[in-house]
């Protein structure tokens, strides 16, 4: 094979325009880097066919070492969009799950809530004819197998359909309706006061589809359709909805839901009588008790931390640190029970500072200020009202709010923690705490100049009009263990 024709070198012309002197720094650049490429031209064109590759050519020849790879991106690059890349399957993931949540919301009807006035008339109506109950205890047993397979509904559809085929009369000779026993009464009906005709009318509905007497059988698993929960379930929904409709208006959507509101308090109270059954009724009536008042402390919680945020609204709009500060509910003190026939107290957190604890107090005086109306007042003695207060002491950072400004943390409680937790818990800086506590101080406190320079009553034995509802000190502070009664301001936190 004839070897290719030498190419002329660029540096070997004699043109006197093209030296290296006279080019300059850019056309250099570029001669340097053709005249490497024509040697290895060159080379490969001398080097047989098919024997290109690095062992091809001649063997005096170096052969060509691979170059070292190098990444060409940077490593802040490569791992930014790694994290990208990770946020983006996981905001997926979330988008893929809400979807999924809001399908099956959208396929199912909108249920009555168990609190509207349309499921508590239900149960109302279903506990009149269950005797009232006012514990699981006191609800009728289970019927018995004998009874149930008693029942003429409980035949086969075919035996059913044959029966239904003949004359009506014939089958009410043949199948006696069982005599019905009504349930015995527990305690006082609560709601709409029942008639003895819509009582009567009941019973016979229920004696003509089969039902003895009025319950369920309370140990069928979760979903079983058991042929008399449902014979009491239809019955009762068809009798609740016209005894309803006598007294309010009501739509066929609503009264079609009567069916679920039944099914679901029978769930329920499935539930209760399951758990209470190793449970004596007095022990039942004390966990109930402790339940309802739990309850009702985080629905004070929630009522107290409203009333903040709507008053740091009208104080302090612009500062927007301190109103998430409020907005948080881990900010605000628990309340537990206090000693019998006392009220509640107040559960301190030790990790909160004293200049926290302070704006909060003043938060909770300006609320208790402006009530005016004597409902509004009474509503702020129950609520406001603690008889003492305790430090909740938490150990480590379990159960702490996270992201605070860092003045919003007490030094003591901070100053035990290491530094990873001290990171993990707040990296927030500080946003003038003390100073935004010193002017509530200002503004909330007394000033007690105006006392000294009122004239003081002639007659000693005079007693003075004092509010004695107040429970406040010389320097305007809530006193400790205030009750807090009409028009007073009370210690919360």
């Amino acid at each position: 094979m004839p070897s290719a024709p030498d190419e002329p070198s660029f540096s070997g012309n004699g043109n006197q325009g093209d030296t290296p002197d006279a080019l300059g720094p850019d056309e250099c650049w570029i001669l340097a880097v053709v005249d490497g490429f024509i040697p290895k031209i060159q080379a490969d064109g001398n080097a047989p066919a098919m024997e290109t590759g690095p062992d091809g050519g001649s063997s005096s020849l170096p052969q060509n070492q691979p170059l070292p790879e190098k990444s060409r991106l940077e490593p802040k690059f490569v791992v930014e969009n790694a994290r990208r890349a990770r946020e983006e399957a996981e905001a997926e993931e979330d988008q893929h799950r809400a979807e999924k949540r809001l399908r099956g919301i959208a396929g199912k009807t909108a249920l009555a809530e168990h609190c509207d006035k349309l499921s508590r008339s239900i149960q109302s109506f279903i506990k009149f004819f269950l005797g009232n109950p006012t514990q699981p205890h006191d609800y009728p047993a289970s019927p018995s197998p004998s009874k149930i397979k008693a029942q003429y509904w409980a035949k086969t559809p075919a035996e059913i359909e044959y029966f239904v085929s003949q004359a009506e009369k014939e089958i009410r000779k043949n199948i006696q309706s069982p005599p019905f026993t009504p349930a015995v009464l527990k305690g006082q009906h609560k709601g709409q006061a029942i008639n003895s005709q819509t009582k009567a009318d009941v019973e016979r509905s229920l004696a003509l589809a089969g039902i003895s007497r009025l319950t369920f059988d309370w140990d069928t698993q979760l979903g079983a359709n058991l042929p008399w929960n449902s014979a009491v379930v239809d019955t009762l929904a068809t009798k609740s909805i016209e005894w309803i409709r006598r007294s309010m208006p009501l739509t066929n959507q609503e009264a079609s839901q009567a069916q679920a509101i039944i099914q679901r308090w029978f769930n329920t109270k499935c539930r209760e009588i399951r758990d209470s059954k190793n449970i004596s009724g007095d022990n039942y009536k004390k966990l109930k008790d402790e339940k309802a008042t739990k309850a009702q402390y985080q629905q004070w919680r929630k009522k107290i931390r409203e009333n903040r945020c709507k008053m740091l609204d009208k104080v302090m709009k612009e500062n927007i640190l301190l109103a998430h500060v409020v907005e948080n509910k881990d900010c605000g003190s628990d309340i537990e029970d206090g000693d019998q026939n006392t009220l509640p107290l107040s559960l301190s957190p030790n990790w909160r500072s004293s200049d926290l604890t302070y704006v909060l107090h003043c938060l909770d005086n300006m609320v208790q200020a402006q009530a005016n109306h004597h409902k509004t007042i009474e509503t702020n003695q129950r609520i406001y009202g603690r008889s003492g207060t305790r430090i909740k002491t938490f150990k480590g950072v379990r159960g702490i709010p996270r992201g605070l400004p860092r003045d919003c943390y007490a030094n003591a409680w901070w100053q035990l923690l290491s530094p990873f937790e001290q990171e993990t818990v707040s990296q927030v800086k500080p946003m003038g705490l003390p100073e935004i506590s010193q002017n509530l101080k200002t503004r909330c406190s007394a000033t007690g100049t105006s006392s000294a320079t009122e004239p003081q009553p002639r007659n000693k034995n005079k007693r003075r009009l004092e509010d004695k509802s107040s429970g406040v000190g010389a320097s305007g502070a809530p006193a400790e263990g205030s009750t807090g009664a009409a028009g007073g301001r009370m210690n919360v936190d």
